[in-house]
């Protein structure tokens, strides 16, 4: 047997109870709780060294001793306390010095007080049977097996919610060593798990359940289905995830390439009246028009790169073009866009709202900043409708024309405040449809589905890499002012 490791596995498994308070070994936590798990354990943390050849120790605190100790005594003399003695509590300082550097964390190297190097004890290993040596203690693969399983049960009814397991063993030893109560215990208890999986794992073929699921915890699910039977602790892709899944990750979720002003407006002030604060985790991308983002093509490719990698959905929200649908695309099929999407045609202003709708906007900005536009909002209209209709001029080319030429002040603005205003006035119009009860979902446009879809994906349970594994580009139809599904993987 290593150095050091010897002097541990003393016969007063359960040390006498003389005083208030005591000590003792974390791995004796599991008989002691068993025998006091109708008081209050108050634990507390109290690992380190007590000279130099005692092991970690685990205070227990707040208990009324006196009272405890005759039902104590006689538990020590019990059949379970005598096979925890004789045949578990030596097998666990045996194989703590290997197992625990990946239980207590990613970095490695001596973490327990026994003078055992882990090169020492991968000597040792080397030339002794694991097998072998549980045949000398009288340990049967079986036993072990039913004994870890009493232990890890006994440790998820003793969390206070277990849900939390995986979130919770993601945060570094130290940082769990602060726990308190029953949460404590439950991690201690977690902990000797732990190590007898990885142990049993690494001497036989059985299947054995894992500590985050030892009563099919819902965590285990998304466990199972995105990393398969074993998460990786320490790894910031997995730690990232974690707090994904909790809603606790302060990073952007969504990357949405927007072609102007406009769209941002828009998109800002209607999600805003909806009562979803997009800023917390959406990053809008305003490239300033369709020929500002031809001219940083590069940049853009670059942008939705490093959100793949950090695993951000991506959409965006442009004018309809040749040029621009080919774009998009091209992004598509390099997997670089990863949520639904909208092109408008031949402008989101004309794709969401009729020449009468845009005019009693552009109306009623005017008469917010005093202006007068000299003719009637009908009128105006009429004259827009027939510039659009027989010059294909756009929207706001047609109106301001007008205007300049009836003497008008007034020139209508593209940009942010444009775009607000155009959110207020669908938003209003939706709240009269509900009212009115002619609200129909067939109604709803593209843009206000996609704003939707990207308030969706900010849900903590959706996952990204299962929401963009079954997209297939191959299925892509783009379809003007319509939001763009992706086709599903055919069976």
């Amino acid at each position: 047997m290593p150095k050091g490791v010897r002097n541990l596995v003393a016969d007063e498994v359960i040390k006498p109870i003389t005083q208030y308070p005591e000590y003792y070994h974390s791995f004796q936590i599991w008989p002691i709780s068993k025998y006091l798990g109708h008081l209050t354990l108050n634990l507390t943390s109290a690992y380190g060294s007590v000279g130099d050849d005692k092991p970690r120790l685990q205070r227990l605190g707040a208990l009324n001793w006196p009272h405890c100790m005759e039902g104590m005594n006689a538990f020590k003399s019990s059949e379970f306390c005598k096979n925890f003695n004789t045949h578990l509590l030596p097998l666990l300082f045996w194989i703590e010095s290997y197992y625990l550097p990946s239980v207590r964390g990613p970095r490695p190297g001596k973490v327990t007080l026994t003078n055992c190097h882990l090169a020492e004890w991968n000597e040792w290993k080397m030339a002794n049977d694991p097998k072998t040596w549980l045949d000398e203690h009288d340990i049967k693969l079986e036993q072990l097996l039913k004994w870890r399983d009493a232990l890890l049960f006994h440790a998820y009814d003793t969390d206070p919610d277990p849900n939390l397991y995986v979130l919770l063993r993601s945060m570094p030893f130290n940082q769990r060593g602060q726990f308190r109560g029953k949460l404590r215990l439950a991690y201690d208890l977690y902990e000797i798990a732990e190590l007898i999986r990885l142990f049993i794992e690494d001497i036989s073929n059985a299947s054995i359940r894992k500590e985050w699921d030892p009563r099919g915890h819902p965590a285990s699910v998304w466990v199972e289905n995105r990393y398969g039977s074993q998460p990786r602790f320490g790894d910031p892709e997995f730690l990232r995830a974690v707090v994904r899944q909790h809603g606790l990750d302060p990073a952007f979720r969504v990357v949405w390439l927007v072609e102007g002003q406009t769209e941002e407006g828009f998109i800002r002030e209607y999600a805003s009246r909806c009562g979803w604060g997009l800023e917390s985790f959406v990053s809008i991308q305003n490239f300033g028009g369709d020929g500002a983002i031809q001219k940083k093509l590069s940049a853009v490719n670059a942008s939705l790169q490093s959100a793949k990698e950090s695993q951000c959905f991506v959409t965006v929200t442009f004018d309809w073009s040749t040029r621009a649908r080919n774009r998009i695309e091209d992004l598509v099929n390099q997997g670089l866009i990863s949520l639904p999407f909208v092109l408008h045609a031949p402008e989101i202003e004309r794709g969401l709202f009729t020449i009468d709708e845009l005019v009693e906007v552009a109306v009623t900005w005017a008469d917010d900043l005093q202006k007068t536009i000299g003719m009637s909002p009908k009128d105006l209209a009429l004259k827009v409708e027939s510039r659009v209709r027989f010059k294909g001029e756009t929207f706001h080319k047609a109106i301001n024309s007008i205007l300049r030429m009836a003497g008008n002040d007034f020139e209508l603005g593209k940009g942010i405040e444009w775009g607000s205003r155009l959110a207020i006035y669908l938003n209003d119009k939706r709240e009269s449809e509900y009212q009115a009860g002619t609200y129909s979902e067939d109604s709803i446009s593209g843009i206000e589905k996609q704003i939707f879809r990207v308030q969706w994906s900010s849900e903590p349970f959706i996952d990204y890499l299962l929401s963009v594994s079954d997209l297939d580009s191959s299925k892509l139809e783009i379809v003007p002012n319509v939001l763009v599904e992706f086709g599903k993987e055919s069976d």
